[in-house]
C-alpha cells in the first residue's frame, strides 16, 4: 500500500533532515581538523585540510602536553567503564525485574526512591563520595571510579530495566511455574533471553555515559596515571599554549570505541527501543 505524505510528514521530515545535517557539522570539523597541522587550524579552521598530516594522532598517542600516552587514558577509561558497566547492569537487571513483578509497598517505594534520585543533581553527591571514595581507600582509581559509576548510574538503569520488563508477556511465566520452573530458572531461562534487546539498549545508554563521563572523573582522580580519556583530552595543553591538532585527533579516538560498540549492537539497541516502545 503506497503512503501518503502528509504535509505534516514533509515538515517533520525536513526538521530531522536539518537537526542530523546541524549535528554532524561539529564531528565533521572535528574529523578534518585532526588531520591538519596546529597552523593550518589556526590560520583556517573551516578549511579542508589541503595537506593531510598524521602529526596530530602522533601527538596524541604519545601524550606531549598531557603528560600521558593516549592509550593509558583510553585503558582507564575501559577499566571504569568496564567495572561500572558489569556490576551496574547486574544491580539494574536484577532491579529492575523486582520491581516489576512485585506489587508490594516496599517495591513502590524503592520505584519511587530511584525516580527522586535521577532527579537530584549530581554535584550534590560530589563532596560525599570524595570523602567515601577516601575513606574506603579507593580514590585515585578507575576501578574505584568505576564502582563510583555503578552506583551514579544504577537508578536510570533501574528504572529503564524495570519499564523493560514491565512488557514481558507474564502469561510466559505463569506457564513455567505451572511447569514446575522455579523463579531463579524463569528468570535465566526464559526472561534473560527474550530481554536481550532491552538489555543490550540499556547497557549502551549507560556504557556512552560512563564513557564520556567527566565531572566525577575531575573530583576523584588526582593522578595522571589513573585519568580516563575526557580528563586526558583536557590536558592538552599547557599555560600559554593549547595542542588543537592532538586535542582533536584525540577526540576522534576516544569516539572511535563508542561508535564501534553502537555498530556492532546496533540491532540490539534498535530491537530495545521498539520493545519499549509498546507494552
Amino acid at each position: 500500500m503506497k503512503r501518503t505524505l502528509t504535509p505534516g510528514t514533509v515538515v517533520v521530515t525536513v526538521l530531522v533532515g536539518l537537526w542530523a545535517v546541524l549535528a554532524a557539522i561539529p564531528v565533521v570539523i572535528a574529523v578534518l581538523s585532526s588531520f591538519k597541522s596546529q597552523a593550518d587550524i589556526i590560520t583556517d579552521p573551516l578549511s579542508l585540510p589541503l595537506r593531510p598530516t598524521l602529526d596530530g594522532y602522533v601527538q596524541a598517542i604519545a601524550g606531549t602536553l598531557g603528560g600521558q600516552p593516549m592509550t593509558q587514558y583510553l585503558l582507564n577509561s575501559a577499566t571504569a567503564t568496564g567495572v561500572g558497566l558489569v556490576l551496574g547492569m547486574f544491580c539494574a537487571i536484577l532491579a529492575g525485574y523486582h520491581l516489576s513483578r512485585v506489587k508490594s509497598v516496599g517495591a513502590g517505594i524503592s520505584s519511587g526512591y530511584f525516580l527522586i534520585l535521577l532527579t537530584l543533581p549530581p554535584v550534590v553527591t560530589f563532596v560525599p563520595l570524595f570523602t567515601l571514595t577516601g575513606t574506603l581507600g579507593i580514590r585515585d582509581s578507575p576501578w574505584g571510579l568505576g564502582l563510583v559509576y555503578a552506583a551514579a548510574n544504577l537508578p536510570l538503569g533501574a528504572v529503564l530495566m524495570r519499564s523493560f520488563f514491565l512488557t514481558f508477556p507474564g502469561e510466559l511465566i505463569e506457564a513455567a511455574r505451572i511447569d514446575g520452573a522455579s523463579e531463579k530458572r524463569i528468570f535465566g531461562s526464559i526472561v534473560l533471553p527474550l530481554m536481550r534487546g532491552a538489555i543490550g539498549t540499556v547497557a549502551l545508554l549507560t556504557g556512552i555515559t560512563m564513557w564520556n563521563e567527566l565531572a566525577l572523573a575531575v573530583v576523584l582522580l588526582n593522578n595522571s596515571d589513573s585519568y580516563t580519556v575526557p580528563v586526558g583530552l583536557s590536558l592538552f595543553r599547557s599555560q600559554f599554549q593549547v595542542n588543537f591538532s592532538a586535542q582533536f585527533a584525540g577526540l576522534v579516538i576516544a569516539a572511535a570505541p563508542v561508535l564501534i560498540a553502537y555498530a556492532i549492537f546496533n540491532k540490539q539497541f534498535i530491537e530495545g527501543l521498539r520493545a519499549g516502545a509498546v507494552k
